[in-house]
């Protein structure tokens, strides 16, 4: 995973090193509601489904792991 720290300064640490976590399975064992979104084809479903309901929703989007944020021309200059 490319955490902030990388795309900002060109630098990466243990960290943010996070693992694949299945968010909508936690919440299933917990007895809340879990939606798993895989695609962008899904989401309109699962926001559906969430709002259908009174019971709390944990939706779960899957990104690319590779997809690093904008960084806002100037915020490099931050703490340097």
């Amino acid at each position: 995973m490319l955490c902030t720290n990388q795309a900002r300064w060109g630098r990466n640490t243990n960290a943010c090193d996070l693992t694949a976590v299945d968010h909508s399975a936690v919440a299933e064992s917990c007895g809340v509601i879990g939606i798993r979104v895989e695609s962008a084809s899904e989401i309109t479903g699962a926001l559906k489904e969430a709002f259908a309901t009174e019971d709390s929703v944990v939706i779960d989007l899957l990104t690319d792991p590779k997809c690093v944020h904008p960084v806002p021309f100037m915020t490099v200059l931050e703490n340097v």
